[in-house]
């Protein structure tokens, strides 16, 4: 070791603290920790550590970064956010976006569109355990390559720190240059589904993703691991899996299960919204081509219909029966945003489609536990409102529950004219309805619930109120995307009351929601 690198420079001022601050965390977890290539490893995220020090050299930027031990930090935490506010570096966009951690980058070389991370790196200290001695390596001694690293070959090599050499840049062009790659990674990379990133390494003049798409292995799965449907580069969590064991834990409870499709753009691989398109007029051609024989756009969204069967037709209860569920294939057709509402599809291509689902569905794949519902969007006072609840009406052999999705928000008028009407046509056409999704994104009433929910609602003949999402913010608490009441919030008391009230009914209330009443039976 002493061969290939030299003694940590003592007199360096920027290693005491992390020096002294890796000595205290290892002896407060003890000398026998046993890792084989790399204990430090921020929890952000993004760029995680400590800024301890700024300095221009030979008009660059250097930056100390301090890495989490055990998520020990030292000083003000650096995120990519901070550090691009701080100061440009030209240097850094291409890999900013795809970083977890400086220690897992550092030991792997991360980088993504022509840009890795020994570009930027002027050094890295290390703690190399079987000597009990700290290392300063240079750029050049840490043998970075194609996703590897002098570290993946060092077992007992605990790394500390890292000094990154950054070239200043315009901010604004920089800026953009990011916006411009996240947008790319957003639109091709499965970012919504946990994931430890771009699996496989790129073959000489080619792209393992590709290899592994034309091997027919694109969405397959083993127990809770799949291929990504939109990058095979990509091992994902099977979402399948997580939505199986809660819909399983909701029938235990009782409860009545709802689903909506929401499937990407069968045409483009791109998602459901029309405005995320590069290529928005191919994109408006789904519908028309999955109504077409013999079209690849409609070989794939039968293929996409073969899984859904599938989970269906496996997603059994304890009891050994399937478990019904009521399933929303396009909601809010009333709208343009979506590859299926009114931008892309004509009344009676929307139809068609509908009836072509169910069918197949239905009929061909032999899926007999989905109640199929509409759900347009409703939010305001309408003029004839019956007839934008039965807009592009599939037909009544073709739908089980009427459904609306409503985000009037304190709206309580409009609320209360389209609960009156959607009652109505439950009546007249004989069959369930309910509120299929509700809410007010980042409201802060504190009478939401008796005032916009409750009183509304009050004694109508209303299956159910579904209010949309509260989306998981982690560590950012700046995203305001709740749309429901949560440990306090100010509403926590209002929703309390509202509970309690006895027009409200709640998993513990519901009766046997899966046993037929007398003299009634499904044929």
């Amino acid at each position: 070791m002493a061969s290939l690198v030299g003694n940590l420079k003592r007199d360096n001022p920027f290693l005491r603290y992390v020096v002294n601050d890796y000595a205290d965390a290892y002896q407060r977890h003890g000398k026998d920790v046993n890792t084989p290539a790399i204990i430090a490893n921020g929890v952000s995220t993004k760029l995680s550590g400590s800024l301890l020090c700024e300095r221009f050299l030979n008009n660059a930027v250097s930056l100390f970064v301090t890495l989490g031990l055990f998520g020990t930090f030292l000083g003000l935490s650096l995120s990519v956010s901070s550090l691009t506010e701080m100061i440009s570096y030209s240097n850094t966009s291409e890999w900013l976006s795809v970083l977890d951690s400086v220690g897992g980058g550092l030991m792997m070389n991360a980088g993504a569109y022509g840009g890795e991370l020994k570009d930027a790196v002027e050094s890295v200290v290390i703690h190399f355990l079987p000597e009990q001695a700290l290392y300063e390596l240079t750029n050049e001694n840490c043998a970075f390559g194609y996703r590897t690293s002098l570290f993946q070959k060092m077992p007992g090599c605990v790394i500390l720190s890292a000094v990154f050499r950054l070239k200043e840049g315009d901010r604004d062009a920089i800026a953009e240059k990011m916006r411009e790659l996240n947008t790319r990674r957003r639109d091709k990379q499965p970012l919504d589904l946990p994931s430890a990133g771009s699996a496989f390494k790129r073959p000489k003049d080619g792209y393992a993703a590709a290899l592994i798409d034309e091997a027919g292995l694109k969405g397959y799965s083993i127990g809770g691991a799949q291929v990504s449907e939109k990058h095979a580069g990509f091992v994902v969590s099977d979402a399948n899996a997580i939505r199986r064991r809660v819909i399983l834990e909701a029938r235990e409870r009782g409860e009545v299960i709802l689903a909506c499709m929401h499937l990407n753009n069968p045409k483009t691989g791109n998602s459901s919204w029309l405005e995320y398109e590069g290529d928005k007029e191919a994109a408006k051609k789904a519908v028309k081509e999955i109504l077409t024989e013999g079209t690849a756009t409609r070989t794939k969204y039968l293929s996409w219909l073969d899984r859904c069967a599938d989970f269906a037709g496996n997603l059994k209860d304890s009891r050994g029966n399937l478990i019904p569920v009521i399933f929303r294939p396009f909601h809010e057709h009333t709208q343009s945003w979506s590859w299926w509402g009114t931008s892309c599809a004509t009344d009676a291509e929307f139809i068609e489609l509908w009836r072509m689902t169910v069918k197949y569905l239905r009929d061909t794949k032999e899926v007999h536990n989905f109640l199929y519902s509409v759900s347009p969007q409703m939010d305001a006072v309408y003029s004839d409102t019956k007839g934008r609840l039965l807009y592009r009406w599939p037909g009544d052999d073709w739908v089980d529950f009427i459904g609306m999705d409503c985000y009037h928000g304190t709206n309580d008028t409009a609320f209360g004219s389209n609960l009156e009407a959607l009652e109505a046509l439950s009546k007249e056409k004989r069959k369930p309805c309910g509120v299929t999704e509700d809410g007010k994104e980042s409201f802060t009433e504190v009478d939401f619930w008796s005032r916009h929910v409750l009183a509304p609602v009050g004694n109508k003949r209303i299956s159910m109120v579904t209010m949309w999402r509260n989306k998981y913010v982690g560590n950012n608490e700046s995203d305001k995307h709740y749309f429901s009441v949560y440990p306090g919030h100010p509403s926590e008391d209002d929703f309390r009351a509202m509970y309690n009230d006895p027009r409200s009914l709640f998993s513990r209330d519901l009766p046997d929601m899966y046993t037929l009443p007398d003299g009634y039976e499904i044929k």
